[in-house]
């Protein structure tokens, strides 16, 4: 114990039982992991500490009960539709726009945002294979938006199923 009028404490000894209480103070663990039998129940979890891709790996278990899954919407620049980018993405084009996709695996998806910003009609041209839930477009209205989801059901062309909508 501290003596009176010093306000430090060593740590002597592991804390095998008992509690921490609010106001604690932050733990650091090093580069130790910490293990539990228990469930671990928290308030906000944040890290730094993430993997080098910003994932967490939850190592083939399940993710449940998720109330609100945050994405980030980024620019696509070019034409290829690389899986391993931002699941929400937006594209601009004013002429012929032949898409290809890059780093497809299974249960990945991407959604599209796609502005034709010419002011006619665009053909669309997508990769051989892909299936599609509705017609599959041949082009798109000068001025409109449209949205473009793809599923990847394996790692080749062959097994993205598509959906795509345009604005009237």
């Amino acid at each position: 114990s501290p003596t009176a009028g010093n306000t430090s404490l060593v740590t002597t000894g592991a804390l095998n039982t008992g509690s921490i209480t609010s106001g604690f103070g932050n733990i650091n663990n090093g580069a130790s992991t910490i293990t539990t039998t228990g469930a671990v129940s928290t308030g906000a979890v944040t890290s730094t500490g993430l993997t080098s891709s910003g994932t967490v790996n939850l190592s083939g278990n399940n993710l449940d009960n998720i109330k609100n899954l945050h994405h980030n919407i980024s620019s696509m620049s070019g034409t290829a539709i690389n899986f391993a980018n931002d699941q929400l993405e937006t594209m601009g084009f004013s002429a012929t726009l032949t898409l290809t996709t890059s780093n497809r695996a299974t249960g990945k998806s991407k959604t599209l945002k796609m502005s034709n910003t010419s002011g006619s009609t665009q053909t669309l041209n997508f990769p051989s294979g892909w299936k599609w839930v509705g017609a599959k477009p041949t082009d798109q209205a000068g001025n409109k938006i449209a949205i473009l989801t793809m599923t990847c059901f394996g790692t080749a062309d062959t097994d993205i199923v598509a959906g795509y909508a345009v604005e009237e």
